[in-house]
């Protein structure tokens, strides 16, 4: 047969973290239906480890200027490894993407379908930045489709980018709920040292700081000392070391588990007592 099409995914990062998941995930789905390029910006491809061995997958560095707005050296770098690749469809995902949109452009060199899944710690839904809100609506003006994961994206894509209502698509995120509907791993609670019969409030998320950990622990400190509660924070990030100084200046210190990067956090959420999302 015909030889699979080349599907070309720029991330700002490929370490770990919700939107990379996602993408591993359909990937990993599609088998070798399709073959893959992956870019990461900043040469980061922690998440890398959940593709499948038997995938037709290639990782490539673009260094990049990181700059207030847009870089013209950027934009041709970008436009070369396009000329190079020349691939059937190019994926880029968030803010740090978007110039790539304007390397294929004059004329364009594939098809191009955008996601949009949040913001980072300088920007939010209700604080946009307008150099950014310009570029986007310059930028995505000739994007096949804008994918996002909520009814507030699509919107802010609508009505603040000025983005035609048919190319939005609005695919929400799912869960595989049987993934999750399994029993604790008891080396994994043992490994953390969490008591038995105690409350657990819980997390999964990567320690940045729009995630608004700090939020949780100041919460967390108001639970009376003698009901025994512990939190649990699973994952890591830049924001690790900051959020255990915050733990111990609330002295909530000895009551806060931080279990790290779990390859699997179905093994542990079935002990959360209750899951905690804390995020902007």
């Amino acid at each position: 047969g015909s030889a699979p099409r080349h599907l070309l995914h720029i991330f700002p990062s490929f370490a770990v973290g919700g939107v990379q998941n996602n993408i591993i995930q359909v990937v990993n789905m599609l088998h070798r239906k399709f073959r893959h390029t992956i870019v990461a910006i900043d040469g980061n491809f922690e998440a890398a480890q959940g593709l499948k061995g038997e995938l037709d997958i290639a990782f490539e560095t673009v260094p990049m200027r990181k700059t207030a707005f847009l870089s013209i050296s950027n934009i041709w770098r970008s436009r070369f490894v396009l000329q190079r690749l020349r691939p059937n469809l190019m994926l880029t995902y968030n803010w740090g993407a978007t110039e790539w949109a304007l390397a294929d452009r004059l004329p364009s060199l594939c098809p191009h379908i955008h996601f949009e899944s949040g913001f980072g710690p300088d920007e939010s839904q209700k604080d946009q930045n307008w150099r950014r809100v310009l570029a986007r609506r310059v930028l995505l003006s000739r994007c096949k489709h804008i994918v996002v994961p909520s009814i507030a994206l699509r919107d802010l894509a609508i009505g603040v980018w000025r983005m035609s209502r048919e190319r939005v698509l609005y695919l929400p995120n799912g869960i595989d709920c049987l993934r999750f509907a399994v029993a604790t791993d008891p080396a994994v609670l043992a490994a953390l040292a969490i008591p038995d019969g105690v409350p657990v409030i819980g997390t999964v998320a990567v320690l940045r700081r729009e995630k608004n950990l700090i939020r949780l622990l100041r919460v967390f400190a108001t639970v009376p000392r003698e009901l025994g509660a512990r939190l649990v924070i699973v994952g890591d990030g830049p924001e690790r070391s900051s959020l255990k100084a915050a733990a111990a200046d609330a002295d909530i210190a000895d009551r806060v588990i931080f279990a790290g990067h779990q390859t699997d956090p179905s093994r542990i959420v079935g002990r959360f007592t209750v899951f905690a999302l804390t995020s902007d």
